[in-house]
């Protein structure tokens, strides 16, 4: 099954916020975001990071079950190449590659196809995920990576590109 390259870690654990990975829930999240921000796929991947551990950080679980890891950009799914093209094979979104006028590069632009349903949710995490969208609504991708990078779960990981463990840096996140 190709969701097992997308999320190599099938178990609800420390590494995916108590949550088995659920891409309906991922996707759901793509598509209320894409409501309120332009998504660029780096910010996205700061986007749900920021979702997921403030989630666990008040609820006890992520919302979409999706391990992170360290890279040079901050944190990302583990897997999110294989993510993005397995929820565009499922028509869940589109990725148009544009030209930044501003910088003179090509970045990603996700657009979900599907309509928001706040039934996917708990109530606290529709709070959250609103909490994320306006902290972020007004920041660029490059901001959002610098914000990105003053957090202790991405400093203590990158060198060594480590998957990003909840339980020891959710309660550290600092921006939101």
């Amino acid at each position: 099954m190709f969701e097992d390259h997308i999320f190599k870690n099938q178990d609800a654990n420390q590494y995916s916020g108590f949550r088995q990975p659920d891409l309906i829930r991922v996707g759901q999240v793509i598509a209320y975001f894409d409501g309120k921000l332009d998504l660029f796929k780096t910010k996205l991947n700061k986007l749900l990071f920021y979702s997921d551990f403030c989630a666990y950080k008040n609820t006890g679980f992520s919302i979409t079950g999706i391990t992170y890891r360290a890279i040079s950009y901050g944190p990302v799914p583990s897997e999110y190449e294989k993510l993005y093209v397995k929820l565009c094979d499922d028509q869940a979104i589109d990725i148009q590659n544009i030209l930044i006028r501003q910088t003179g590069d090509y970045a990603d632009l996700i657009k979900s196809r599907w309509v928001f349903d706040p039934q996917c949710f708990h109530s606290k995490e529709i709070e959250i995920l609103e909490k994320v969208a306006s902290a972020f609504k007004n920041k660029s991708t490059q901001e959002v990576v610098e914000i990105s990078h003053k957090e202790t779960a991405w400093s203590e990981n990158e060198s060594s590109r480590n998957n990003i463990n909840y339980q020891q840096y959710a309660f550290q996140i600092n921006y939101l």
